[in-house]
């Protein structure tokens, strides 16, 4: 009895130990590409509940914005993890970025242009002669190519993010995320019959958006790490599409600490549009691989339009057997 006694007693100092030292906990930086909102949820859920820090993991949740690149924060080593696009993460990788893809989250491009139909841009070659709005940094990419395929002759502006220059008249055509600013202009009163959508998927440019990166020597160094953040990430997203309005709730709250202006109904629809996108499969699961035919398909068509000068293998970009 008093063995035992004696063992419980300094089972439970040891216990107490490790809760208020944290010595298991691996602290991690995850720099997201924009400020706080749905298309997050997964990892906002993660670090919440408690995900994180059931796989011994102590994350730092950065927030991007205008002019800051997940890339350079990953590259240089001002974050553990980061999320980021996949025809990005190629031309960065080509370029001579030690970086790989540990989790393609998003299986299908969101990105697209739009129009009113009142303006009788109804097809690629309308768009000749008219005002396009661009986004910079990663969102160029596919548009670029988009025109060029297309032969399209426009005037070509940097487009601020917000669609109400194009609620106004400033462009013809802008960019568009399906689960934002496609939804903001329905928010604005104009019906679904109103808008011409040009998906850039339907184009033959279907270049996945959010996947995880880690730098190389993260990867090789601690390939354990990168399974827990993954494991942990990917319960905050299934968590969150099972408990949706739980999860709205998670991202309102990052929201408002943030000043984020949004509505919990323009959150609610960008949740639902990112389970779109992540879960196209038949079975509804999230799916985390590159698949090699996105690969093969962007790395020739950014090769082909000049965009990069080097080949890279598939197998040194994405590391499988993660999940």
């Amino acid at each position: 009895m008093g063995v035992s006694f004696m063992k419980s007693i300094i089972y439970f100092i040891l216990f107490l130990l490790s809760c208020q030292t944290g010595f298991t906990h691996d602290r991690v930086v995850l720099q997201l590409q924009w400020f706080p909102q749905a298309q997050f949820a997964g990892f906002l859920v993660s670090e919440a509940n408690g995900f994180y820090r059931d796989h011994d993991l102590d994350v730092d949740i950065q927030f991007g914005g205008p002019g800051i690149s997940p890339f350079d924060s990953l590259i240089h080593k001002k974050a553990t993890f980061c999320t980021g696009w996949l025809a990005e993460g190629i031309a960065r990788c080509a370029g001579g970025a030690p970086i790989v893809n540990i989790a393609q989250l998003v299986q299908r491009s969101g990105l697209m242009f739009i129009s009113k139909k009142s303006s009788n841009i109804l097809k690629p070659e309308d768009m000749n002669g008219k005002t396009i709005g661009l986004w910079m940094q990663d969102f160029l990419i596919q548009p670029t190519i988009f025109i060029q395929k297309e032969n399209i002759k426009a005037n070509l502006e940097s487009q601020a993010y917000s669609i109400d220059p194009f609620l106004r008249g400033a462009f013809d055509v802008v960019s568009a995320m399906y689960y934002n600013e496609y939804h903001r202009v329905y928010e604005a009163g104009l019906d679904k019959t109103d808008i011409v959508t040009f998906w850039f998927a339907d184009y033959d440019l279907n270049y996945p958006e959010d996947g995880i990166y880690c730098s190389l020597e993260t990867w090789s160094s601690s390939n354990e790490l990168c399974r827990k953040f993954i494991a942990a990430s990917l319960k905050g997203w299934e968590w969150a599409f099972t408990n949706k309005q739980k999860a709205v709730d998670i991202v309102m709250d990052y929201c408002m600490a943030c000043n984020v202006a949004t509505s919990r109904n323009h959150q609610e629809w960008m949740l639902s549009a990112m389970e779109e996108l992540m879960k196209i499969d038949n079975n509804g699961e999230i799916q985390i691989q590159v698949k090699s035919s996105d690969f093969n398909q962007i790395l020739r068509q950014l090769k082909e339009f000049h965009l990069i000068k080097n080949e890279i293998e598939y197998d040194n970009f994405y590391s499988s057997g993660v999940k």
